[in-house]
């Protein structure tokens, strides 16, 4: 009897459950559903105050420090629980998992504004939201992987495998959510952890839009640094600076450039020297 290939249960899994950014749409009404729910349902002040709280975690500490800074740019590193952590954080989010921040920002930064901008400048903002970008071609793929050898990203099993089953990872923290605090408190979760998706989609447009803020690096491209977001995108928006120097710790320039992103991940990386020598 002639031998039949046995399925590769793994690789079907990978399949079904990595991530697809053309599904964000879906999470995009999450957002608004829970958004309009919770308001119909008059929450108090302390609601929305916990809101703020998980939108901060999600998009400062998971988008903009750790997929942003540490994985993309390899601006600074972070113990392994909270990379950890925050990577889920962020991904959850459907703002993008480690691998795809790894290469298609990069390619960001090469291309920026231009025909091959992966994060297509020309959708206004909405392309995270969409799920519209453009794929890497093989040869950028190769040149990327050639350049971030030594990332974690491809290395750790965690890591990949939030892409690999992101929605696996996706659906079990949000039964997690709703088993331990109830329908309000997945409202909570969802209404701040997807403003971190909505965020990351409307900075990478504003903040290349020359009327929206002041170039202090003359650039190829059309990056400003915003004033009077920083409540919102926590130092992500002092966005010229971090194209003129997208390998820095901190976006900050001048004292009037607050970027608690920056100061975060300075502290971190203090006190990971400090112990080095305990």
């Amino acid at each position: 009897m002639p031998l039949t290939a046995q399925p590769d249960y793994g690789e079907l899994v990978s399949r079904i459950f990595s991530y697809n950014p053309k599904l964000n749409f879906i999470f995009s009404a999450f957002f608004v559903f829970a958004l309009i729910f919770s308001i119909s349902q008059k929450y108090s002040a302390g609601f929305w105050v916990s809101v703020y709280f998980i939108y901060f975690l999600s998009f400062a500490l998971g988008v903009g420090m750790t997929l942003h800074r540490v994985i993309s740019h390899s601006a600074a590193t972070l113990p392994r629980p909270l990379l950890y952590f925050f990577s889920l954080l962020g991904s959850v989010s459907q703002a993008g998992p480690p691998i795809k921040w790894l290469l298609g920002h990069n390619l960001h930064h090469k291309y920026a504004d231009t025909d091959k901008d992966p994060i297509l400048p020309t959708l206004k903002g909405l392309n995270h939201l969409l799920g519209q970008f453009i794929e890497v071609d093989e040869k950028e793929f190769t040149k990327i992987l050639f350049s971030q050898a030594q990332s974690p990203v491809f290395k750790d099993r965690f890591l990949k495998s939030l892409n690999d089953h992101l929605y696996l990872y996706t659906v079990g923290l949000y039964a997690l959510v709703f088993l331990i605090f109830g329908i309000k408190g997945l409202c909570a979760f969802l209404i701040g952890n997807l403003g971190a998706l909505i965020a990351t989609s409307l900075l990478t447009y504003l903040a290349h839009v020359k009327t929206l803020g002041t170039q202090h690096h003359d650039m190829p491209n059309s990056s400003v640094n915003m004033y009077g977001t920083f409540l919102i995108f926590f130092g992500e928006e002092i966005h010229n600076n971090h194209h003129a120097r997208p390998k820095a710790i901190s976006n900050s320039e001048s004292p009037l450039q607050i970027d608690i992103v920056g100061l975060i991940l300075n502290t971190v990386k203090k006190t990971e020297h400090r112990r080095s020598y305990v």
